[in-house]
């Protein structure tokens, strides 16, 4: 009995501890994650502090820095004593800012955040980088000595032949309305869909020579109202894809078949093995792709995906399920092969496949696995991040040439300074060939830092890119989040690490760009600012010009847009030199960058 007794006690007595706080519970309360203690910055780089939760951050010599859990401060030089605090809890961390120092091929950081920054600049030749954050910043700089504006001398120099005019779009995105969404929620689960829409309309499985009828969408119109009725005869069939062309189109059998095979055993399987397979909503293990020449006329998109698919097919337009222009399958849309056409030849066309079917996939595993199981909100991907992702795709699968993706990363390098990674660009437009070039050389350039991959033979192997890419499409929000979340760190930061990419690779590569070359189409996988002369392969003696970005004049007054990357002129600073940068009400947070030349 006694050992009972004592037993029952030891239990209570655990159980009860188990809910009390012991001893020094409350100090753990508040943890600063980054920096680590006695951290060592130079003066004027942006410093970012993190804490596991939201807390007030001091310094022992700059006072108040900001509240959050996460802030980005610029201390003064000296030995600091950090604080985040609560009302009742707090904890410290030391940390040292030296006084910054000039050496040639470095970088100044300086962030900049208040109505006017000053910095001296002994002399030297610079290059300049800013950075845009949230919103607009209207800007000047001056300086109390003569400086010239001169543009930095090439390290690397070509003879080429640069292209101005814009290309086509490979689609025209769409989101699918919030209507359907809230109509047709959980409408698989309980009663399921037409085992297969095309199935039904003769009763006779699908065939070589079949013909069926489809909904295309008018990317002039969109997907609120009724687009084309194409009429189409299967031309092409495999174990998994269907190949449909359009009955008023006339089409070269041959050619149709090896376009056919190359789709069957080197697009798709490489779009595999790399981001996986997708969502089958019909259940009928086949994937449709449409050719029809109405695009090739209207010259607006090379191709689409259309999300409305994914769900019920409606043509009651009193009814919040109005989908007028769904097939109810997992389908892409294509123009015909035009070999007079470089932006309908068959290689673009292959490169619209690849770049279509990572839109699919991406909407199928982000958006529509989550519908089905119930989700009222399920997520949607950005639409830049999207694109970004489809048009480095064309590079991965060995188009992006003749595919003209090069060219998309062309019209941002020339212009940095009118496009931004997911805002409005300079002129407005939320959708640009600049914006789509800018996002796959940035996500090519995030896949290279996270290990990238190699080539051994025809396929690649991930050496951590490639996964750094697909978990992308399964994460629940947007590539945006994703990336902050995985990185820890936000776009504008890493936006400024692009950027410094962007300026200082000739500089400060140890070794040339190493460039992959796919086996089968001989066209650069690797997707860099620095690839150099490369022909056009349906023009000879065209060419595009990678070397990196086109410098930009900065005026007197400027305007940096929200989340670019714009590289100036360089200064060259004869004597000692004070800089003041001066930004006019409303204030926003923006970073500047100095590349240190060598003279």
């Amino acid at each position: 009995m006694y050992h009972r007794i004592v037993s029952f006690l030891i239990v209570i007595i655990v159980l009860w501890s188990c809910k009390q706080p012991t001893q020094g519970t409350l100090e753990e309360d508040v943890i600063i994650l980054f920096p680590a203690t006695n951290a060592i910055y130079e003066e004027e780089s942006p410093i970012t502090l993190i804490a596991n939760r939201s807390v007030q951050w001091f310094s022992s010599l700059n006072g108040f820095l900001g509240e959050g859990k996460r802030i980005i401060a610029k201390l003064q030089a000296g030995e600091h004593t950090i604080h985040a605090q609560t009302e009742n809890l707090e904890r410290r961390i030391h940390i040292s800012v030296h006084p910054f120092q000039y050496a040639s091929n470095t970088w100044r950081t300086i962030l900049i955040n208040q109505a006017q920054e000053k910095y001296t600049l002994p002399a030297g030749t610079y290059i300049p980088l800013l950075c845009g954050g949230e919103r607009n910043v209207t800007l000047s700089f001056s300086f109390n000595t003569i400086i010239r504006n001169v543009y930095p001398k090439p390290r690397y120099t070509y003879n080429t032949i640069q292209t101005s005019t814009e290309p086509p779009f490979r689609d025209t995105y769409v989101k699918i309305p919030a209507e359907i969404l809230i109509a047709t929620q959980n409408l698989r689960k309980s009663k399921g869909l037409s085992n297969n829409i095309l199935l039904q309309q003769t009763g006779d499985p699908i065939q070589i020579g079949s013909i069926r009828t489809f909904h295309m969408a008018n990317p002039e119109k969109g997907t609120s109202e009724p687009g084309w009725s194409v009429e189409s005869r299967c031309v092409a069939l495999s174990e998994k894809i269907a190949l449909w062309i359009d009955t008023n189109d006339n089409s070269n059998d041959s050619e149709v078949q090896n376009f056919f095979n190359t789709i069957t055993t080197q697009i798709i399987p490489r779009v595999k093995s790399i981001i996986g397979t997708h969502q089958d909503p019909d259940d009928d293990g086949l994937f449709h792709i449409i050719m029809s020449s109405k695009l090739n006329k209207q010259r607006l998109a090379i191709g689409f995906f259309n999300p409305c698919d994914f769900f019920p097919y409606n043509d009651d337009t009193t009814n919040n399920a109005y989908n007028p222009t769904s097939n109810e399958m997992d389908i892409i849309y294509c123009g015909l092969i035009d070999a007079a056409d470089q932006a309908y030849s068959r290689k673009s066309i292959l490169a619209t496949v690849a770049h279509e079917y990572q839109h699919l996939v991406r909407f199928s595993r982000k958006t529509y696995v989550r519908f089905l199981h119930g989700e009222t909100n399920p997520p949607i991907e950005d639409s830049a991040f999207d694109e970004a992702a489809s048009h480095l795709m064309e590079n991965l699968v060995g188009y992006g040439i003749s595919g003209g993706n090069i060219r998309f990363v062309e019209q941002y390098l020339s212009n940095t300074g009118d496009i931004s990674l997911f805002g409005a660009d300079r002129n407005g437009a939320t959708d640009s060939a600049g914006k789509r070039g800018m996002g796959a050389l940035f996500l090519a350039w995030l896949m290279e830092e996270a290990g990238g991959f190699l080539l051994e033979g025809t396929n690649l192997t991930d050496n951590g890119g490639l996964s750094f890419y697909r978990k992308s499409i399964d994460y629940a929000g947007t590539g945006w989040s994703y990336i902050e979340t995985s990185l820890d760190q936000s776009i504008d930061s890493l936006l400024y690490s692009f950027g410094q990419m962007l300026v200082s690779f000739p500089y400060l590569a140890e070794k040339p760009l190493e460039i992959m070359f796919d086996p089968l189409t001989g066209e650069p996988l690797t997707l860099h600012p620095y690839l150099g002369n490369l022909e056009n392969p349906y023009q000879p003696g065209q060419s595009y010009i990678l070397q990196g970005p086109s410098a930009v004049l900065m005026t007197d007054s400027y305007t940096l847009i929200p989340h670019s990357c714009v590289v100036l002129t360089s200064w060259q600073i004869q004597s000692v030199s004070q800089v003041t940068f001066s930004q006019a009400s409303p204030y926003s947070m923006f970073t500047h960058g100095l590349f240190m030349g060598d003279n």
